[in-house]
């Protein structure tokens, strides 16, 4: 029995992915567990490779996307750049393995981020995050996560970073708890054409 037609493809990985992006355009029901980290945070103490290196995404590097996730990816960190996102690569050996993304409010009113994410001055929210498929397991998501943590409080002088997981998103999950965040909350989010229509804490759960 020939079951090619069962083995996901690029074009219909892409299609897949062009479809969700328009239906959560219109209308999106979302359930997280909320992981925050402040400048009094206390993350775990893991060590990573020292050939490891964090690269900031830019105009220049963008389309180096193409070293571990599929070419269509490449319009997507050229908007997600000119929308203000900040972004990291991690590269080793000279391969680019691995990114991570977040958003920061620096302004001076909350704003609504990613059509769901209400964010108040001096916060910011990291999404985003994926591992080149030949170097999960690993540790990089962890390095990314630390990376960016470090960032946004550092040198973006951000007071509170959000980092939302899907409740079903296991690895994720796995990840906060390696590097020492805590669930703070469990979230509903509801939103329609790009607004937020609802938002409920579910408590810790």
């Amino acid at each position: 029995m020939d079951r090619g037609c069962d083995i996901p493809t690029p074009m219909n990985v892409n299609l897949r992915r062009v479809i969700t992006r328009q239906l959560q355009r219109i209308f999106w029901i979302y359930l997280t567990r909320n992981f925050l980290a402040t400048s009094r945070s206390k993350l775990n103490n893991v060590s990573f490779p020292a050939q490891w290196k964090l690269l900031p995404i830019s105009l220049e590097n963008y389309s180096r996307v193409i070293e571990f996730r599929d070419e269509a990816l490449v319009h997507e960190y050229w908007t997600k750049l000119n929308k203000g996102g900040i972004g990291l690569f991690a590269e080793v050996n000279g391969l680019v393995i691995g990114s991570i993304w977040a958003t920061a409010n620096l302004a001076e009113r909350p704003t609504v981020v990613r059509a769901y994410m209400n964010l108040l001055p001096g916060e910011a929210l990291v999404h985003d995050i994926f591992t080149g498929v030949k170097h999960r397991g690993i540790g990089v998501g962890s390095y990314m996560t630390y990376g960016m943590v470090g960032l946004l409080l550092n040198d973006k002088k951000v007071s509170r970073i959000i980092i939302d997981v899907n409740v079903n998103n296991r690895p994720s999950l796995r990840l906060m708890k390696k590097i020492g965040l805590q669930c703070s909350e469990k979230v509903l989010y509801v939103s329609c054409f790009g607004r937020l229509l609802f938002q409920r804490s579910l408590g810790r759960q």
